[in-house]
């Protein structure tokens, strides 16, 4: 059986139905993919600001960015890629989120 690491992502943050321009990325299986998010973003938008989530544990499970200097899309698009480009699947879309998934290895 084959066994995955998951990840979403989102243009947008919702809470308690108020949708705002905040590029959501989470994951509860890959915090090392937050790390690489974060420097992606910091490398392109020096000025970005971050927020971030953390579980019971202290791990780092969401990041979102703001202030992105209108270019919300073109960062979104680009790290849409780079998660691909990194052999991250995209498996599935709702209205606001795209979903993926990558193959890891069994221990």
């Amino acid at each position: 059986m084959k066994r995955y690491e998951h990840a979403s992502l989102t243009p947008f943050a919702t809470y308690r139905h108020h949708t705002s321009n905040k590029l959501t990325l989470v994951t509860e299986t890959s915090p090392m993919l937050l790390d690489w998010a974060i420097a992606f973003v910091k490398r392109g938008f020096p000025r970005a600001y971050l927020m971030s989530a953390k579980d019971a544990a202290g791990v780092t499970v969401m990041v979102q960015f703001t202030r992105l200097d209108d270019r919300d899309s073109e960062v979104y698009y680009s790290l849409f890629g780079g998660l691909c480009n990194a052999g991250w699947e995209p498996y599935a879309v709702t209205s606001l989120w795209h979903y993926f998934r990558r193959e890891v290895e069994r221990e």
